[in-house]
């Protein structure tokens, strides 16, 4: 299941780069050891159609919702990576769940992150010093749960989900910069928090940011504004290593956050991933 919590997940990074990587979305697969039965896992890899030769594309990692598909990543992502700003890289969970411990996959998605990142390791052309992941619903919770447990990433957007009150940062966790955005009006994760129909308890959306605050040292009161568009954003700053904690609340979303959000949620993450040190 979930890696325990005073344990972190290490990639070996001595592997020498020596693929091209190819325009365009290409399949790796993966094969990883689900409940004793080796299972074969498919992994997107979405590069520009035209790539410069000596650029070092930063890596952003997708990950879908319960019911989902790295698939339906592509379309959303096309312009940002035909742009050149970063390659995308779509896995797809198994029984298209991630386990978090209460889904039914009992497939260990923290190992097979790690994993995905080792295979990764033999392209040329990516900055794996310069990871993040956006995970959507299920897919956030399996980012909250990276950013707890391992130090891959620099940091991570998670839309309709916070925080649990059985996985939070803990002493092994290294600080990482969170950007949560959730909905007032959704009926699964409760901005308010409580227990949801899946099973686990969700803290208050606003207390979710505060925890990642606390962790990564944040000494600065958070900054509570109104954005034009009626929602709330919160800011916290002068954290650990120059990481950042920002949270948005979207006054009129339920679990199924509109694209177009504080005027895109793609430019929205991509500007946050792009001002981290």
């Amino acid at each position: 299941d979930v890696a325990p919590d005073d344990t972190s997940i290490a990639v070996d990074t001595a592997v020498a780069p020596s693929l091209p990587l190819q325009p365009g979305v290409s399949t790796i697969t993966i094969t990883q050891a689900i409940e004793g039965v080796d299972t074969e896992r498919p992994v997107l890899v979405h590069a520009p159609h035209f790539m410069l030769k000596d650029a070092q594309y930063p890596v952003v990692l997708f990950l879908h919702g319960a019911g989902g598909k790295g698939q339906s990543w592509v379309g959303k992502a096309m312009s940002d990576v035909d742009a050149g700003l970063y390659v995308g890289v779509y896995p797809d969970g198994h029984l298209k769940q991630w386990n978090t411990g209460y889904q039914e996959t009992k497939a260990d998605d923290i190992a097979f992150v790690g994993m995905i990142i080792e295979r990764l390791q033999e392209y040329q052309q990516l900055n794996l010093d310069r990871m993040f992941v956006v995970g959507s619903s299920n897919g956030a919770a399996l980012a909250h749960d990276l950013a707890i447990h391992t130090d891959h990433f620099v940091g991570i957007t998670t839309i309709v989900t916070a925080l649990t009150d059985d996985s939070q940062p803990n002493a092994a966790t290294q600080p990482v910069s969170v950007l949560q955005i959730l909905g007032k009006k959704d009926n699964l994760c409760k901005y308010e928090g409580g227990k949801a129909p899946m099973g686990m308890t969700f803290l208050h959306a606003e207390d979710s940011a505060a925890v990642w605050a606390a962790h990564n040292g944040c000494s600065t009161p958070p900054e509570t504004t109104t954005t034009a568009e009626g929602n709330t954003r919160i800011e916290y700053s002068g954290c650990t290593d120059g990481v950042r904690v920002l949270h948005y609340g979207i006054t009129e979303a339920a679990h199924g956050m509109p694209p177009t959000t504080e005027g895109g949620l793609f430019p929205l993450f991509w500007a946050f991933f792009e001002s981290l040190p």
